[in-house]
């Protein structure tokens, strides 16, 4: 190999190396952007609580990416911004967890005592199910030790219930969950409606408040017709760019989901500035109304 061959390879070598390195320092970024912790998590108040006088009322927000809010318009964040320092919101989401996940970490928010604990958890229960890919993926990602199922869902949640009525004497609130996509017609669409069905049953077993998220949003959709530019299949990929527009290129929820098409959505799951504000107002709604009661 003549001198001037070997200098040209090495050059091509090193400029792959670069761009490699490059492209794996924005994957990490934008990874670390996703599972960054929000504001106020449960071990964050835990540290802190004895620390700080406690303010009138402790609301625990219990889910997954849509309350974690790093994927999605943070509605703890707004619901913290409505009430003031009167109340203390805890935000105990964590991307895509499932109701066995949560169920796993349940004491560290037991342990905040917290007047009021929302749960909405399910989503990632549906998703899961949804395709082969799907399943598998949830199954080793977030260390399941099952298939994820409509019985299982169902069992995690009455477990999660029964372990916060026994050890806290926090009023508990359910939420239906937020659809899968934005076609009333859609097979995904209306497979998100079995769990919410289950939410509900589960509700009126243990006599606790459930809000209607579902059809708030399916209600929405009646009016407001969304023609999204790309199918459920995408959804990942979408999911992806999604979070490569917010973190990268510095661009608000808003407008990404309004350039995929959507109305309340920004993909197939996570939610925009109206969807999340649709939950926060129902959370409201439920908070204020123990107030004058």
């Amino acid at each position: 190999m003549s001198s001037e061959l070997f200098e040209a390879l090495l050059t091509i070598i090193t400029i792959f190396l670069i761009l490699l390195a490059v492209v794996l320092l924005i994957a990490y970024y934008i990874y670390h952007q996703i599972m960054k912790l929000p504001e106020n998590t449960p071990d964050k108040y835990n540290r802190q609580k004895n620390e700080k006088i406690r303010k009138n009322t402790v609301v625990a927000c219990i889910g997954d990416s849509i309350t974690h809010g790093r994927m999605s318009t943070n509605y703890v964040r707004i619901l913290r911004q409505r009430f003031g320092s009167e109340y203390e919101f805890i935000n105990a989401g964590i991307d895509s967890n499932l109701a066995w996940n949560v169920l796993e970490r349940l004491d560290e928010i037991i342990q905040c005592e917290p007047d009021i604990i929302t749960i909405l958890i399910g989503s990632n229960d549906a998703n899961a199910v949804l395709s082969p890919f799907n399943l598998q993926d949830y199954i080793k990602r977030m260390k399941l030790p099952q298939s994820p199922d409509l019985e299982w869902y169902k069992s995690s949640l009455k477990k999660i219930i029964t372990r916060l009525k026994n050890e806290t004497q926090a009023q508990l609130v359910l939420l239906t969950l937020p659809t899968i996509g934005e076609s009333p017609e859609s097979k995904y669409f209306l497979h998100t409606r079995k769990y919410s069905v289950v939410i509900q049953e589960i509700a009126q077993e243990y006599e606790i408040e459930c809000l209607p998220l579902q059809d708030r949003m399916i209600s929405y959709f009646l009016k407001n017709p969304a023609t999204p530019r790309f199918t459920y299949e995408k959804g990942r990929s979408l999911s992806l760019w999604s979070a490569i527009q917010r973190y990268l290129l510095l661009r608000s929820w808003d407008s990404i989901s309004k350039k995929a098409g959507f109305k309340l959505h920004l993909d197939y799951l996570h939610l925009n500035t109206r969807g999340a504000t649709m939950i926060a107002d129902l959370i409201e709604g439920s908070i204020k109304s123990r107030i004058t009661n």
